[in-house]
């Protein structure tokens, strides 16, 4: 037995574990572009560079039959000090990015804040327990959402994603609540939370490691064929 027709299919991932060009076309200074790398492990200034490589990667998506993708916007790409002076250029990334994923039929869902706190706000206020933190935090989601208002229906205003998991999963086997759909966490070889590349998370393989960024080269996992099949099936072939 499949899901409903609609069943939302895709992927998940988070900008500073994925995007790069971390002091390019005007982004400014988040907690992770300042935090240490462990030993053996890798900063966050390349990633797996997406910023230059969103439409390849894109593609590869669409080639296993998503028809969504959810991500999470850099507050600082867009404003440089977490409020204040929009970066029209981080912006316009953004909207390369989202009419990239319509274009190749995949509904795009943007997470507004996954821990990149920008630096210049947690200097200023000192983070959460700030009322003012807050406030910058409300204007730049009313920046981003009346921005992508009839493009972007989706929002997920903060990343919990284990929590927010096991609360669905007991909505869902519990309280018959509907499942709109499946975007599992990194579709694509990514850094880990704690700037490992080692686990390998993809179904897409992206050719760095921890410390060596080589060619960044994409290629198809087995695991990406047998994924695309369960796409196709709507989950009936597993």
């Amino acid at each position: 037995m499949g899901f409903q027709k609609d069943f939302m299919w895709g992927g998940s991932v988070s900008s500073m574990q994925t995007e790069g060009a971390y002091n390019e076309d005007g982004k400014g200074v988040s907690i992770y572009d300042v935090l240490p790398a462990k030993p053996d492990h890798s900063d966050w200034k390349t990633a797996i560079d997406s910023y230059h490589h969103y439409k390849e990667d894109n593609a590869l998506f669409a080639g296993m039959h998503f028809n969504a993708y959810r991500f999470s916007v850099s507050w600082v790409r867009v404003l440089p000090d977490g409020e204040g002076e929009v970066n029209q250029k981080g912006l316009a990334f953004y909207d390369s990015f989202v009419n990239d994923l319509i274009e190749k039929g995949m509904e795009p869902v943007i997470c507004l804040y996954h821990f990149d706190i920008p630096m210049k706000l947690l200097e200023k206020y000192g983070g959460w327990c700030s009322r003012k933190m807050v406030e910058a935090y409300e204007n730049y989601a009313r920046l981003i959402m009346e921005h992508f208002k009839g493009r972007v229906r989706y929002y997920i205003p903060f990343n919990e994603q284990n929590v927010a998991s096991l609360v669905q999963m007991e909505a869902v086997e519990e309280y018959g609540v509907d499942l709109m759909g499946f975007l599992t966490w990194g579709p694509i070889d990514l850094l880990s939370s704690s700037g490992e590349m080692r686990k390998r998370y993809g179904f897409i393989y992206v050719n760095r490691t921890d410390q060596e960024i080589r060619d960044l080269k994409r290629s198809k996992k087995k695991s990406y064929y047998w994924f695309a099949k369960v796409i196709e099936s709507n989950g009936e072939e597993l």
